[in-house]
Formats: C-alpha cells, sequence, structure tokens
C-alpha cells in the first residue's frame, strides 16, 4: 500500500516536471557542475555514490565510469539497496528528472547528502567522456577532440569505419581501415586487427548504431582496448578536422 502511494508521488512529480520549468524544482537543491563533480570524482571516489536515474538502455550505452543504474520509477522498490554512509550524484540524461529522484528520495526518507549534477550525462559530455561495459570491459565513448589528441599524440592504435565501402569512398577519418559489421564476425586475423592494440571505431553519426554493435563484437573477440567516436564521422567533419578521401 505504501509503495503504491510513493509510486503516485512519483508519478505526480513526473508529471509536475513536465508542467512547470526547472526553475520550479531548484529550490532547496544543492547542485554541482560537470567540471565540479569531475574534480569530486578525481579526489575522493570512495566517499561518494553516482546514481544514474535513467532507463537502463539509455544507462548500457552512455554512462559516467563507476555510476549505478536505478531507472527513476523503480527507485521506492531500491532506494534501501543505497549506501548509508556516502554522498549521493544523482544523474539524468539533462539535469531535469534527476531534481524529480532527488525529492523522491527525501520523501523516501533518505538522509545521505544528495546533489544534483547540472545538465546530466548531457553536459558531462562536452567535457569529459561515458563508457558502456561490454563483457565486463569498458567501451569509452569519445568526442572528435578525443580522438584529436589520441592521433597528436602518436599512440599505436587502429582506427575503424565501420559505414558502408560507398561512405568511406567519399570521406573518411585518416588512418581509418574500412571495416563494416558483418567482417568482424570472422576471426581477429581476417579482420587484420591487433587485440594487443587500441581500437577506435566511427559510425555515420548519433542515429547510427553500427559502430557500437562493432565494438561490442570487438570486445566478444578478446580485444581488451576499444572506444568508440561520438556522433561518429559527422561530429569529426563538423569539427573541423581533416577528412581524407
Amino acid at each position: 500500500m505504501i509503495k503504491k502511494q510513493i509510486r503516485k508521488i512519483v508519478c505526480l512529480l513526473l508529471f509536475l516536471a513536465s508542467v512547470f520549468s526547472a526553475a520550479s524544482f531548484a529550490a532547496d537543491l544543492d547542485s554541482v557542475t560537470a567540471d565540479q563533480l569531475k574534480k569530486i570524482i578525481s579526489s575522493q571516489p570512495r566517499k561518494i555514490y553516482l546514481l544514474d536515474i535513467r532507463e537502463s538502455r539509455q544507462f548500457k550505452y552512455d554512462a559516467i565510469t563507476d555510476s549505478h543504474n536505478i531507472e527513476l520509477v523503480n527507485l521506492p522498490d531500491k532506494y534501501k539497496s543505497l549506501p548509508k554512509n556516502k554522498d549521493i550524484y544523482v544523474i539524468s540524461g539533462d539535469g531535469q528528472l534527476s531534481r524529480v529522484a532527488i525529492y523522491a528520495l527525501k520523501y523516501l526518507g533518505c538522509k545521505n547528502p544528495i546533489f544534483n549534477l547540472e545538465g546530466g550525462v548531457a553536459a558531462w559530455k562536452k567535457s569529459f567522456p561515458t563508457i558502456m561495459v561490454v563483457d565486463g570491459v569498458e567501451i569509452e565513448n569519445l568526442t572528435p577532440l578525443g580522438l584529436k589528441k589520441i592521433i597528436d599524440s602518436k599512440i599505436k592504435f587502429q582506427l575503424v569505419d565501420s559505414r558502408s565501402k560507398s561512405s568511406f569512398k567519399r570521406g573518411h577519418i585518416p588512418r581509418a581501415k574500412h571495416l563494416d559489421y558483418a567482417s568482424v564476425f570472422s576471426s581477429s586475423k581476417k579482420i587484420g586487427l591487433d587485440k594487443n592494440k587500441l581500437v577506435v571505431v566511427y559510425c555515420s553519426g548519433i542515429s547510427c548504431r553500427s559502430a557500437v554493435k562493432v565494438a561490442e563484437r570487438l570486445v566478444k573477440l578478446g580485444f581488451k582496448k576499444v572506444k568508440v567516436l561520438i556522433g561518429g564521422f559527422p561530429a569529426w567533419e563538423t569539427a573541423g578536422y581533416v577528412v581524407e578521401k
């Protein structure tokens, strides 16, 4: 009975969040920016708990390292699993529903210091990478700038373009090798990649999932160092970096 009432309250808060502006939910909430949270993570990682309240499918492919996922609608059932002796930093997609989650946690009786990540994952990704985890291996989501730094650093790595051959021929990132999704179902010898070296994969952009699928497959084939370029080739081109034809 109590859980049903709490669920109704969470639903009401979700409704209010959709009706009122973010400012309506800002009162009495402690917030941190992405830069501030990054410093806190670096200086006191054992004293904090990163709680991501997005849907699990969003969290799976785009999470902050060492964060934990409890969907907002499941908080009434799972909030007791939260550690009692840590500061909790609540994360959502854009920093809005995390406000709702904080009010829900306080209503549920959570006594921890709780903070909202301003701008959510969207703000975090402007400065720092996110990850996805496949078979226990972290796959980092790189920004175009992150890839540019790897190229400029002279680190030995392998760059994979998972788009169609025609797209690859029209233009690709320098040093890239064309390797579509079907090809990675063969052995690592046939696909011509070194399992001991970093592999960065990219495709046609946010709506394209081939880079993620290729990265997942490479991990399953035994590759331990795999990254994916966020936004793919369009993001690289938009950033004004060199394109090869």
